[in-house]
């Protein structure tokens, strides 16, 4: 592949098998797929590279950067529809996978787990062991606290 970058991506054509490759840096890349398969989350699995999340658009080839605080998809959902990704970073985050903005949710913990309900209405996080802060999405805001850290 043309580029300086060590790491590429090779976009592949099925109905012609012609492929492309496309420069993605230094660091070793992850990437899912959003369910419409019409978008890649791309990031770097370390954190000395400014490798932060950035959105292929797979249907122009164009690769975009996320504005926004330096996250990495440890721990993330996306929304049915393709539109959103949920994060946990060190925080709650909500990218708007259109707009390509990253902005920190509201929340009164420091998150360590997450997950969507299948509808996409609602989040469901948790520190640790503790309870679980089931968050309203179009709401934008904790509704219920279930359950007590367990006892050990």
């Amino acid at each position: 592949p043309e580029g300086d970058s060590r790491y590429h991506l090779m976009l592949i054509d099925t109905r012609t098998l012609e492929f492309t490759t496309l420069e993605l840096g230094d660091s070793l890349p992850r990437y899912a797929p959003t369910p419409d398969g019409e978008l890649l989350l791309i990031d770097a699995e370390a954190y000395y590279d400014d490798e932060r999340v950035r959105i292929l658009d797979l249907s122009t080839g164009d690769l975009h950067p996320v504005l926004g605080p330096d996250v990495r998809l440890e721990n993330f959902v996306l929304t049915q529809d393709s539109t959103q990704a949920f994060l946990v970073d060190d925080g709650a985050y909500q990218l708007s996978l259109t707009d390509r903005i990253l902005q920190s949710l509201p929340l009164a913990i420091i998150p360590t787990n997450l997950n969507i309900t299948g509808d996409d209405a609602w989040l469901l996080f948790q520190n640790n062991n503790g309870p679980v802060h089931v968050y309203d999405i179009e709401a934008r805001r904790v509704t219920t606290v279930v359950g007590d850290a367990p006892s050990r």
